[in-house]
């Protein structure tokens, strides 16, 4: 949703159909949350690597 505002917000900024009163930070603020929340659900989809413990 965030990327889909992020990207949509110039769009409509000048129409009617800008109920949310996006402005341009608003925008810059949506495409950056996107990204790091898509890296983070990328991040988190990786295997772990664990090591064999050794019995002493």
């Amino acid at each position: 949703m965030y990327l889909f505002v992020g990207f949509v917000g110039p769009i409509i900024s000048t129409t009617s159909l800008n109920i949310l009163a996006l402005n341009g930070p608003d925008h810059v603020l949506h495409v950056v949350s996107a990204a790091v929340l898509i890296g983070f659900g990328l991040l988190a989809d990786s295997p772990v690597v664990r090591r064999k413990s050794v019995n002493r």
